[in-house]
Parts: C-alpha cells; sequence; structure tokens
C-alpha cells in the first residue's frame, strides 16, 4: 500500500493530463466535471488545505453554474461534504477511502506495466 503523498501525485498526474487533453481535442469535447472535483478535493486535502465552493470550482476550470450543480450532486450523493462553516467542502470519508483504493490500484498497475495481450 502506498501513502497519500504518492496518491496525491497520481492525481495531479490526471489532472495535468485532463490539461493535455483538452488542449489537444476540442474544448468541451469531454464532460467529467464531478471527477475533476473530487481529484482537486482529494489534492488540496492530502495537502491540509479546505477550498471553498467557489476555489473548486475555479481550479477545476468548471463554469460557476455547471459546477454549482455538479458540486451540488456530490453534496447530495454523499461524496462531498458541506464543511460546518457553509462556504467551503471536503471530500467524504467514504470518498477518500475510494480514492485511495483507486490511487492503489493505479500505482500498482503503473508498476507492472499494461498487459498488452
Amino acid at each position: 500500500m502506498i501513502g497519500d503523498k504518492r496518491r496525491s501525485e497520481i492525481a495531479r498526474v490526471i489532472l495535468s493530463t485532463r490539461e493535455l487533453r483538452d488542449k489537444t481535442f476540442p474544448k468541451g469535447m469531454f464532460n467529467d466535471h464531478a471527477w475533476i472535483i473530487i481529484l482537486n478535493l482529494f489534492v488540496a486535502q492530502t495537502d491540509n488545505r479546505t477550498l471553498s465552493k467557489e476555489e473548486v470550482i475555479t481550479i477545476s476550470k468548471i463554469e460557476p453554474g455547471s459546477g454549482a450543480r455538479w458540486l451540488e450532486y456530490l453534496i447530495v450523493s454523499g461524496q462531498v461534504i458541506d464543511a460546518q462553516n457553509g462556504k467551503d467542502v471536503v471530500l467524504s470519508s467514504k470518498s477518500v477511502d475510494r480514492m485511495r483504493s483507486l490511487f492503489d490500484d493505479i500505482n500498482y498497475i503503473s508498476n507492472i506495466g499494461w498487459n498488452h495481450e
């Protein structure tokens, strides 16, 4: 098993890959707003930072209206928690556990290589 520092590195690579993808293909061709919000919240959490709703939407490079709707969906579905101050958001413990498991699997796959059969 790996630590959150390595998991955060993997999340950052995924976010960077998204930026490269968006530069390569037409803007709006891919829509993964919820995923990008979750990745950014995971990175922030591993950096011991909290993000406001507006900050996570801005750094996720999502239009404010769409970002607010996706963030609300993530809150209602229990993936994201509205912090006590009513301004900040964080990943739920369930989402953090899921992300850790996913990044552990990605790390494992990247260390053994892809099966090309």
